[in-house]
């Protein structure tokens, strides 16, 4: 299975997807400290780690919703 031709199918979950990437590719920046200048507080890493939980929870959904509707389509 071509993993381009399972995103091409479903662009909305790749959306959600990618902009689940993001967020944690922010969020780990800021857990190790990669941002120069920019002081790690917890209110703000709590925060950037529930906006994060929130998106895997959306992707998950979105995916299996994707996937559901391929099935009915089959």
């Amino acid at each position: 299975m071509d993993p381009r031709t399972v995103f091409n199918k479903h662009p909305y979950a790749t959306m959600v997807t990618a902009v689940f990437l993001f967020s944690l590719l922010i969020t780990a920046f800021y857990f190790f400290g990669l941002y120069p200048g920019v002081p790690e507080t917890q209110p703000k890493l709590d925060r950037l780690l529930t906006i994060t939980v929130i998106l895997f929870v959306a992707t998950s959904v979105t995916w299996i919703t994707a996937i559901i509707l391929r099935w009915d389509t089959i």
